[in-house]
């Protein structure tokens, strides 16, 4: 059986013509759409050269808008959304001012990082499309400081400017001025208390009450016999300078460490000895020496000189420094008158005036001197042993010096002596001796 299909043609619905129109228009819409949310993520301003990414904002500053107290030390900071390029945060885009007058410092970025478009903080940040990097930015920061370049005045306003167009590594710029406002606090002292050990090592200078950022000098004197170690507070070493210098930032308690040098006591003596107790080659500040000096024979002890003075014997010295001493001793003069000074005739065993004769085999050891007369009789077989002035001047000159003997000798009268007719085999001490007539050296004395 032959069967019949019967084709129809399908009428189009409004309704369907109406959907398929919107499905070719809403397509192109969602693309251009599309386009305005990836190239407009940054609104339009004034500046050229900028690439499509997220415009920069600072999101905190320290100190904060409106912060009172703030310390006079303080280092302005500001921190962005992301990381910034440095080359236009500067001095001139980051300011600081005190009513009109601008603030002198420096500008620089902090090490901390922020990836782009976020609020993490990391050491590597890189900006991504999906999940594929576009670019890394690792030397950029989003912390920049104002670091003043005088401490500020207390209970001062200061305003901070941070100025637009300042960009990010994608030259996108910041929309406006980031402007805030902070107080000062009054002017922080600080207290340095200063003290040496040991007491007696030394001095200090320096302590005192100073205003918080000042530049602050002590010094160390050492006393004598002492020598300078290390400033130290509590445990810890501040400085080995005599003349440590710091900024006050804190109250500080620093000591002051000296130690003792050896000193040395140098003793001298000239015909006679001294003796140290104790004997060593150096002492401490503070030591006890006992000297005691001692003459040789034919001296006695009369004095000190040098670093030590007067007549005590023995002598106690204090070692509060380096010391050299002297003991003096003088020569004890001879019991009796003093000896007759025979001058130019000291040198002559005989001297006559008008001759020396020999009876045998005489020696004479020693000078002969003859004036005026000229007689040597019995010479040889005599001998002499010396030198014959004989009506010389110098002959003539010695009789005159024996004559001024005789003469002084002859007339000492005090404390005299008599001898005995024979001085044979006796001992006399020196002194003066007289008799009324002659003396022998022969035989055994009385």
């Amino acid at each position: 059986m032959l069967s019949k299909t019967i084709l129809t043609k399908r009428k189009k619905s409004p309704e369907r013509k109406q959907r398929r129109f919107l499905g070719f228009f809403i397509t192109p819409l969602m693309a251009i759409l599309l386009l305005t949310i990836f190239m407009s993520q940054c609104k339009k301003d004034d500046f050229t050269g900028e690439i499509v990414g997220v415009c920069p904002l600072v999101i905190s500053t320290d100190p904060i808008d409106e912060a009172i107290n703030v310390a006079l030390n303080k280092v302005i900071t500001a921190t962005f959304n992301e990381n910034m390029d440095p080359a236009t945060i500067n001095s001139t885009s980051f300011i600081l001012m005190q009513g009109t007058n601008p603030i002198s410092g420096t500008v620089a970025p902090l090490g901390v990082k922020a990836s782009t478009g976020t609020s993490t903080i990391n050491s590597k940040s890189q900006l991504k499309q999906g999940s594929n990097p576009v670019s890394e930015m690792t030397t950029q920061t989003a912390t920049y400081a104002f670091t003043p370049k005088e401490p500020l005045a207390p209970s001062t306003l200061y305003t901070a400017t941070i100025k637009k167009g300042v960009r990010d590594p994608m030259k996108n710029a910041l929309q406006e001025d980031k402007v805030w406002s902070f107080t000062t606090g009054i002017q922080q002292q600080y207290t340095i208390a200063l003290s040496s050990n040991p007491t007696l090592g030394g001095t200090t200078t320096g302590a005192g009450s100073y205003d918080s950022g000042t530049s602050v000098t002590v010094k160390a004197v050492p006393a004598t016999g002492y020598n300078f170690i290390n400033w130290t507070e509590g445990t810890d070493i501040a400085s080995t300078d005599v003349e440590y210098i710091f900024t006050i930032t804190k109250n500080r308690t620093l000591v002051a460490n000296f130690t003792t040098i050896g000193l040395t006591l140098n003793v001298a003596a000239a015909n006679g000895i001294v003796v140290k107790v104790p004997d060593q080659q150096t002492y401490t500040l503070g030591d006890i020496v006992v000297l005691t000096a001692t003459a040789n024979t034919g001296y006695e002890f009369t004095s000190w000189s040098g670093d030590a003075t007067g007549t005590d014997n023995p002598l106690t010295v204090l070692m509060d420094g380096n010391k050299n001493i002297t003991a003096n001793f003088t020569a004890i003069p001879p019991i009796g008158p003093p000896p007759i000074d025979l001058d130019c005739a000291a040198p002559f065993a005989i001297i006559a005036g008008s001759g020396i004769s020999s009876t045998g085999l005489s020696i004479i050891n020693g000078d002969v001197a003859l004036f005026p007369g000229s007689a040597l009789v019995g010479f040889p077989p005599g001998v002499i042993n010396g030198d014959q002035e004989i009506t010389t001047p110098i002959a003539e000159a010695a009789k005159i010096c024996l004559t001024a003997a005789y003469i002084d000798g002859q007339g000492r009268t005090e404390n005299a002596i008599s001898l005995p007719g024979q001085l044979g085999g006796l001992t006399y001490a020196p002194g003066l001796y007289s008799n009324s007539s002659t003396s022998g050296i022969s035989g055994t004395g009385p």
